[in-house]
């Protein structure tokens, strides 16, 4: 079984952390197992993009996990414009 370098890269709440994984042939949800970071599919990415948990990793990707949405960005542009006409 041949090694890769992949990356994940995560925010915890207080600081934003990088890890270097070396891995064998392995899926995103197995590389977060490892760092024993838990796998929730809409909020993990493999270089820029959102992938499923079965996705097969290659040598140098970069795993992301993005935090939750706190507020819709429609949303809060709704409001932003809102607020702004009512200023006026």
């Amino acid at each position: 079984m041949s090694c890769q370098y992949v990356e994940v890269a995560w925010y915890d709440g207080h600081t934003g952390c990088i890890c270097g994984l070396q891995v064998g042939l392995v899926t995103v949800a197995e590389a977060l197992r490892i760092l024993e970071l838990e796998f929730i599919e809409s909020y993990v990415g493999v270089n820029g993009k959102l992938v499923a948990g079965d996705y097969l990793l290659n040598e140098g990707d970069r795993i992301a996990l993005y935090p939750p949405l706190l507020v819709d960005p429609k949303e809060k542009r709704r409001r932003l414009l809102e607020r702004r006409s009512n200023n006026k």
